[in-house]
């Protein structure tokens, strides 16, 4: 279960705040039909807190500006194994232009300040590059539809893989 909140401070700062899996829901699967033994599958708590604020900056870079700045932190059992917990805090910034009235751009850093696992111990040193990651995105509004489409430097995958990892993220909302 997930539950977020966002609140306008002013017309031009919002707060928000996330948590995803805050209870340890699992999921359990049996994956061959001979093998009687089950697996149980958790997944680790997320806590997302941010701002963001609208600016307008010098007439050389234009009005409808939006920076933003967030916190998360991962931490719990993850995983099939007892012996698996994460504990991760991820600081993020942001900034978005609005080119167009249904059209913006956006782009980012992630940067990993902890990042270890029981099983891995501290990986934020292993990880490849500059122990960061960088995102680029794409926002669009059809009334209230909005399409979000974003890639993004993975720090976590390339530990994994000991190489730069890019991935990518859709999203379709609705406005109520």
């Amino acid at each position: 279960m997930d539950m977020g909140f966002l609140y306008r401070l002013t017309d031009r700062t919002k707060l928000g705040l996330m948590i995803k899996n805050i209870a340890d829901i699992r999921s359990s699967s049996r994956g061959d039909p001979e093998n009687t033994s089950r697996s149980d599958f958790t997944l680790p708590t997320y806590i997302t807190a941010g701002c963001s604020m609208k600016t307008d900056l010098p007439s050389i870079m234009g009005n409808n500006w939006i920076f933003s700045v967030d916190n998360e932190f991962i931490y719990g059992r993850y995983g099939s194994s007892a012996e698996n917990r994460a504990r991760f805090w991820l600081l993020r910034g942001g900034v978005e232009k609005q080119i167009h009235p249904s059209v913006c751009l956006r782009g980012g850093v992630i940067i990993p300040i902890i990042a270890e696992t029981d099983s891995l111990g501290n990986i934020r040193d292993d990880l490849p590059g500059l122990k960061i990651g960088g995102t680029l995105g794409i926002g669009v509004t059809f009334g209230k539809i909005i399409f979000d489409a974003a890639i993004y430097g993975d720090p976590a995958r390339g530990y994994i893989e000991q190489t730069i990892r890019i991935k990518g993220v859709v999203s379709l909302s609705i406005r109520f």
